[in-house]
């Protein structure tokens, strides 16, 4: 085979493995957003002293812990309530951060200075994969 054709191959191998380093690092951080979305909710309610939660936020915890395989067995029971639910999801939280060093940062936004909100329940899927 010709070495241009070699070279041509080996680089449409590489950027199709690129792509698919991209595709999984994109879903794995679009989960990382989402489970942040969903902890600022819960703890929303918290906050307000709230301890079950609206259907609409159960659907989509329950449908984030059913998709998880790092859940252990006894989390994957869908959570009755507000502090359940918060376990469940800080239990996947760290499966799901790339590893870099981040021992004693906080793991969810909380206490980052930013500005509370009121809980919109607005839960979507996560972005698709770009």
């Amino acid at each position: 085979m010709p070495m241009i054709k070699q070279a041509s191959r080996a680089i449409e191998h590489m950027t199709a493995r690129e792509r698919r380093i991209q595709r999984a690092k994109y879903a794995r951080r679009n989960k990382m957003h989402y489970i942040d979305k969903l902890l600022n909710e819960l703890e929303m309610l918290n906050l307000a002293d709230q301890r079950q939660m609206p259907p609409v936020l159960s659907v989509a915890i329950n449908k984030v812990i059913e998709e998880s395989p790092e859940v252990t067995v006894l989390a994957q029971t869908k959570p009755a309530s507000v502090m359940e639910a918060m376990d469940a999801l800080y239990e996947i939280q760290p499966h799901v951060q790339p590893d870099r060093g981040r021992v004693g940062r906080p793991i969810s936004g909380i206490n980052q200075g930013r500005a509370l909100r009121s809980p919109a329940l607005s839960f979507s899927e996560p972005p698709a994969d770009e």
